[in-house]
């Protein structure tokens, strides 16, 4: 345990010694402090493996796997919401909710993406009211005081949501985000 902490340099063995505290030394309050950590950065990075991911397959043409690819994350992030509050997932959820409508208009599905443009606005408007790049709204993050988030999306959810529907080169996405966007 002690060469795992030594050698625990950006916290690259916080799971592992998280995971051994918990099992291994029956040591739970020692392992909430490993967990959090590694549970806040392993969400962090599976958002830019997912817009990776989300990239190539748009970049291929494969819609349908963008489409697969963008579901599957956001019902996974969706999971991590403590009592339905706005968490730091959010911000980032909003873009890729664009995306998602995005790639289902690529595929047809229009109704489907008015329902995902709605979404990123209701998503990037609850955040704005109370942003929080604190992790202390994660399910499951249960010591948060040295979790935080920045991203370059923008200065605020809702600008990051109109700067993702901007940089598309879908004039039917930005009539549908109009459409939206002045929608009560």
């Amino acid at each position: 345990m002690e060469i795992l902490k030594k050698n625990n340099a950006c916290g690259i063995n916080n799971d592992i010694i998280g995971l051994s505290l918990a099992v291994v030394c029956n040591r739970p309050d020692e392992a909430i402090s490993y967990l959090s950590l590694a549970l806040v950065e392993r969400l962090a990075s599976l958002v830019r493996i997912v817009m990776g991911y989300m990239n190539v397959f748009f970049g291929k043409k494969d819609y349908a796997s963008c489409a697969s690819i963008l579901h599957l994350a956001l019902d996974f992030f969706s999971g991590f919401k403590e009592n339905g509050k706005s968490n730091m997932l959010d911000k980032p959820c909003a873009n890729l909710y664009v995306c998602l409508a995005c790639t289902q208009l690529h595929l047809g599905q229009s109704a489907e993406a008015r329902k995902s443009l709605r979404t990123a606005k209701e998503l990037s408007e609850a955040f704005d009211k109370n942003p929080d790049y604190s992790a202390d709204n994660i399910r499951y993050v249960l010591e948060s005081k040295r979790h935080t988030a920045f991203d370059d999306l923008g200065e605020t959810a809702a600008e990051s949501v109109l700067r993702a529907v901007r940089e598309t080169d879908s004039g039917p996405l930005r009539k549908l985000w109009e459409e939206i966007a002045h929608e009560e």
